[in-house]
C-alpha cells in the first residue's frame, strides 16, 4: 500500500467517534463486532487477516484512548474552593476579564478572574493559587450550537472556575515563563505607536492571540474568507520556515536543524501551542527528518502521522474546529493539488495564489457548514490580503530576532509595521463593501457534508483514477458507493436530533424564546430572548452586555435551516421577550414582526430599535386565527374586557398565543401574572394545551392551580436562565408536578424539542 498511514489514521479516527458515540456498557461488543468485521473483509489471505487485526486494534487504542480523557472528571466541582497549578495561557480580553489556564494535579483548569492582574501573561510558568467556585464547563444547550463544553475537551480543559482572588507563587517552568516575559516585553514594545486595531491584529498574526480584536474588524475578515491570517497556522509556520531556510541555509546538516526544530517548537509555545501551529510545526520536522534520510516527502501521509501522534496526545483534539479546519486544508491542498496543477497558468499565480483557491474552493461548504457563511470574493480578496500577511510574518519574526539580540531595540519599530497593517486592513474592509459582499447561510445537513467530501476526496485519490484509466467502472462504483454510505451514516449519526421537531423552546438564557414550524414549511418566532446580566451596574451592562440575537438567536436560527423568519411575534416589550428579537430585525433575518394591538402607541420605538419597514409591521388582535395546512394559531390572550379595563401592568397584557398542529398543541404565555391568568379563565379563552410555556419564567406570582387544571397540559416548559429573581419557585415545581405535568428547563436540560409529541431535550 502506497500510503499506509492513511487507512491506520482513519481507524484511529473512527474508534476516537465510536466511543464518543457509544455508551460504557457496548465497549466490549462495539470491539468485538469491528474486530470480526476487519477479519472478514480481509479473510482473503494470511498477509490481508493480519492487516485487518491491525486496523481492530488501532481502532481499539483510539476507542479506548479516548474513554480515558471523556470520563477524566479532573477538579472537583464545588463553592470556596482552592485550585493550585502551573499557568500555561493567559488571554486578556479586557483588563478586567482575565481567562487563565491553568494544569493542576488532576487537570486543567480555566480561570476566569474579573479584578484585573498587571501584566497578565507573565504569570505564564508560574504557580498560582485561585480561590472561587468550580464548575463543569457547559455544553451545547440549543440543537447545532457551539458546545463549549467540548471545545474545552479539545484543549484537555476538563472544569472552569471563577475566581474572587489569586495569589502568585514561584516560577514552576522557567522556559515558559522566560518565552512569556519576552512576548509581553516585545508586544509592548512593538505595538507602540499603531492603531489600536492594528495592534490588535499584529498580536493575532504573530501569537494567534484574538482576545484584543474588535469584533466588528473580525468579522470583516471572517465572513471575507482571510480570519486564517489572524490565527496563527500552517502559512505563518511556513512563512518562517522558509524566512528560516533562506538565512541559514544547509538543511540537511543535523545540526543546523536541530537548531531550526527548537526555534520553530519555541514559535509554537509562543503561540500557546494552538491545534494548527503544532500541526504545522510537525510536518515540517517530518520535512526535516526525510530530507536527512533522503526519502520522498508525502504531505498526506505526513499529515496522517502527525494527526496521529496528535490524537495520541489528546484524543478529543479531532472535536476542536482549528484541528479540522487544519488538517481539511492539509488533505485539501494534498488530493486537490495535483489536479489544479495541471490547469495552465503563470508561475507566479500558480505558487503564490493557487494553494490558497484551492482551499476556498475545497473549504467553501464546510465553512457555510461551520460559520453560516459564504464570501462571494474570498477567492478574490485573499491574494493581497495573504501577500501583504507574507511581509508582515517575516517582519514580525525578523523583529523577534532583534529583540532577542538586543532587548528594547524594537521600541518605536510598530510604525513602519503598523502601516503594512494599516494597508492590509483597508484593503480587505475595502472588498468586505460593509458585508455586502458576503451572505449567511444556513448549516447545510451534516449528511450532505459528509457525503460530499467522502465523494470529493475519493474521486481526486490517485487509486481512483487509476481505477477510472483502468476501466474498472463497477470496483469504481462499488467503493464510492461504500464512501458514500459511510458518509450518509455518519451524518445521519451526527446529524441535528432537531431537525423534524415542530416546536422548539429555544434556550436564551433568563428569556424567552419559542420557535414553531409549520407543515407548509414556514417558521415562526414568538420572543427572542435578550437579557444576560444580573447584578451589574447600568454602565457595566451598556459596555460589556453582549448582543442575545446576535450571539444565540441569530446562530440558532442558521444552524437550524433558517435565514429568514417568516414572522417573530412579541408578546411583550420587556428586555428578555423583545431586544432577541429587535437584534434579528436589523440584521433583516426577520419579513414580518407581529405584535398585539395594545402596543401600537408604541410603534415609532419599536420602528426605530427594529429598522423595520412600517409597511412589515403587523397587529394582532385577541380571537384572531392564522391557518395553513395542518397547522392553526389562535391569539387567546390578553383577553378583550381585560385590556378595555386598562389593564394593571405590561405583564398583565402579554400576548398569549395557541399554536396547534395535528397531533399536539402549545400555548405560549409570555409574563401573565395571576391576575392575567383569571381573566383568560374567566373569559372563557381556549387555553387547553398538551404542552405549556410556564408563564413568567416560574414566578411565583403565577401558575395558579386553576391555570394549570385548565390547560390540561401533559408536559411544561420553564424558560429561565441564570436570575435574581428566584425563578422558577419552588412552589411552582411542586403544582405542576401535583398536576402530574413532567416539567422540563432550559437552564438544565438545554433547548426542548417536540415533534409528534415526542419530546427531546439537548442535554
Amino acid at each position: 500500500m502506497r500510503r499506509p498511514a492513511v487507512p491506520v489514521m482513519a481507524a484511529f479516527v473512527v474508534g476516537i467517534i465510536g466511543e464518543y458515540l457509544a455508551q460504557a456498557g457496548t465497549m466490549a461488543c462495539v470491539l468485538v463486532c469491528v474486530a470480526a468485521v476487519f477479519a472478514a473483509w480481509f479473510f482473503a489471505d494470511e498477509e490481508r487477516r493480519r492487516a485487518g487485526i491491525c486496523m481492530a486494534l488501532i481502532f481499539s487504542a483510539g476507542f479506548m484512548l479516548t474513554g480515558l480523557y471523556m470520563y477524566d472528571h479532573g477538579e472537583e466541582v464545588g463553592t470556596g474552593r482552592a485550585v493550585t497549578g502551573v499557568v500555561l495561557s493567559v488571554r486578556e480580553k479586557r483588563p478586567d476579564n482575565i481567562k487563565i489556564e491553568v494544569e493542576t494535579d488532576k487537570g486543567r483548569v480555566l480561570i476566569s478572574y474579573f479584578n484585573g492582574i498587571e501584566n497578565a501573561r507573565t504569570l505564564i510558568g508560574r504557580q498560582v493559587t485561585a480561590y472561587g467556585d468550580v464548575e463543569e464547563p457547559k455544553g451545547s444547550s440549543n440543537p447545532g450550537c457551539f458546545d463549549y463544553r467540548l471545545y474545552l475537551k479539545s484543549r484537555k480543559i476538563t472544569k472552569v472556575m471563577k475566581a474572587g482572588d489569586i495569589k502568585v507563587g514561584p516560577v514552576e517552568n522557567s522556559f515558559r515563563h522566560r518565552l512569556a516575559v519576552f512576548r509581553a516585553g516585545f508586544e509592548d514594545h512593538v505595538t507602540k505607536g499603531m492603531g489600536e486595531d492594528e495592534a490588535a491584529i499584529t498580536i493575532a498574526m504573530l501569537f494567534g492571540d484574538k482576545s484584543a480584536l474588535d469584533e466588528d474588524v473580525y468579522e470583516a475578515f471572517q465572513r471575507n474568507g482571510t480570519a486564517h491570517i489572524l490565527a496563527v497556522s500552517a502559512l505563518h509556520v511556513g512563512m518562517i520556515y522558509a524566512l528560516l531556510s533562506s538565512v541559514i541555509g544547509g538543511r540537511r546538516k543535523i545540526g543546523v536543524n536541530i537548531i531550526m526544530a527548537a526555534i520553530l517548537f519555541s514559535y509554537a509555545a509562543l503561540a500557546d501551542f494552538s491545534p494548527s501551529v503544532m500541526r504545522a510545526v510537525i510536518m515540517i520536522l517530518i520535512h526535516i527528518i526525510s530530507k536527512i534520510c533522503h526519502e520522498r516527502y508525502d504531505i498526506i501521509s505526513s499529515a496522517c502521522v502527525t494527526g496521529m501522534i496528535m490524537l495520541a496526545m489528546n484524543p478529543c483534539a479531532l472535536f476542536g474546529a482549528g484541528f479540522q479546519l487544519s488538517f481539511f486544508a492539509v488533505s485539501l491542498i494534498g488530493m486537490l493539488m495535483p489536479l489544479f496543477e495541471k490547469i495552465k497558468l503563470p508561475d507566479p499565480i500558480r505558487k503564490a495564489a493557487l494553494p490558497g483557491i484551492v482551499v476556498q474552493f475545497g473549504m467553501a461548504p464546510l465553512t457555510a457548514y461551520m460559520f453560516n457563511y459564504f464570501s462571494f470574493i474570498g477567492f478574490l480578496v485573499n491574494i493581497p490580503v495573504v501577500f501583504i500577511a507574507g511581509l508582515i510574518v517575516p517582519f514580525g519574526v525578523i523583529l523577534m530576532f532583534v529583540e532577542i539580540a538586543a532587548p528594547g531595540m524594537t521600541a518605536g519599530s510598530g510604525g513602519v509595521l503598523g502601516t503594512i497593517v494599516e494597508m492590509m486592513i483597508k484593503i480587505n474592509n475595502g472588498m468586505y463593501m460593509g458585508g455586502r459582499a458576503a451572505v449567511d447561510v444556513a448549516s447545510p445537513p451534516l449528511w450532505v457534508i459528509a457525503v460530499f467530501y467522502a465523494a470529493l476526496f475519493y474521486a481526486a485519490s490517485e487509486h481512483s483514477r487509476i481505477l477510472w484509466l483502468r476501466k474498472e467502472k463497477e470496483k469504481w462504483l462499488a467503493e464510492l458507493s461504500l464512501l458514500i454510505s459511510a458518509g450518509l451514516f455518519f451524518g445521519i449519526v451526527f446529524g441535528n436530533p432537531f431537525s423534524s421537531a415542530q416546536c422548539i423552546f429555544v434556550d436564551v438564557g433568563q428569556g424567552s424564546c419559542v420557535h414553531l414550524r409549520t407543515p407548509s414549511g414556514e417558521d415562526l418566532l414568538v420572543d427572542g430572548g435578550g437579557k444576560t446580566s444580573f447584578g451589574a451596574t447600568k454602565e457595566e451592562r451598556e459596555k460589556y452586555d453582549y448582543d442575545v440575537g446576535e450571539k444565540i438567536l441569530r446562530p440558532y436560527l442558521l444552524k437550524n435551516g433558517v435565514t429568514k423568519v417568516d414572522i417573530a411575534m412579541v408578546t411583550h416589550l420587556d428586555a428578555d421577550h423583545y431586544k432577541g428579537i429587535a437584534s434579528i430585525c436589523r440584521r433583516g433575518m426577520v419579513k414580518k414582526l407581529a405584535l398585539h394591538e395594545c402596543l401600537k402607541s408604541e410603534e415609532e420605538k419599536v420602528l426605530s430599535e427594529t429598522k423595520m419597514n412600517k409597511k412589515n409591521l403587523i397587529y394582532l388582535k385577541t380571537g384572531q386565527v392564522f391557518k395553513s395546512k395542518g397547522f392553526s394559531m389562535k391569539v387567546v390572550g390578553p383577553p378583550t374586557s381585560s385590556l378595555s379595563s386598562g389593564g394593571n401592568s405590561d405583564n398583565e397584557n402579554s400576548m398569549v398565543i395557541k399554536a396547534q398542529w395535528e397531533d399536539f398543541s402549545a400555548l405560549i404565555t409570555g409574563d401573565v401574572d395571576e391576575n392575567a391568568e383569571r381573566n383568560l379563565i374567566a373569559a372563557g379563552a381556549d387555553i387547553a394545551s398538551d404542552v405549556v410555556a410556564v408563564p413568567h419564567h416560574g414566578s411565583k406570582y403565577s401558575s395558579t392551580e386553576e391555570f394549570i387544571n385548565a390547560t390540561r397540559a401533559k408536559a411544561a416548559v420553564i424558560q429561565v436562565g441564570k436570575n435574581n429573581y428566584g425563578h422558577p419557585a419552588p412552589e411552582v415545581i411542586r403544582r405542576y408536578k401535583a398536576a402530574g405535568v413532567r416539567v422540563y428547563r432550559n437552564d438544565q436540560q438545554g433547548a426542548v424539542g417536540i415533534c409528534e409529541r415526542k419530546i427531546e431535550t439537548v442535554k
